[in-house]
């Protein structure tokens, strides 16, 4: 029923959170992800972190970021 990808087939994939999804600690994502629902905490990501417009997040980031529109940062 669940098969093993290899690292081949699996390097094109993307981390969903989404719209619908609140989630409230660490987060450490080994790839792409793509955030349109609410975070508070923490992530990680090896690879890009595309904020969707729908996006809600209070987190302390390490990450490389892909946006669409302007981030503002509050300190």
């Amino acid at each position: 029923m669940f098969k093993k990808l290899s690292n081949s087939q699996s390097n094109g994939d993307v981390t969903l959170i989404a719209s619908e999804c609140q989630i409230t600690g660490s987060i450490i994502i080994n790839g792409n992800a793509r955030i349109d629902g609410k975070v508070e905490g923490s992530v990680q990501a090896t690879g890009d972190l595309i904020i969707g417009n729908s996006a809600y997040l209070e987190i302390y980031a390490h990450v490389s970021l892909k946006l669409n529109k302007v981030l503002n940062l509050l300190s």
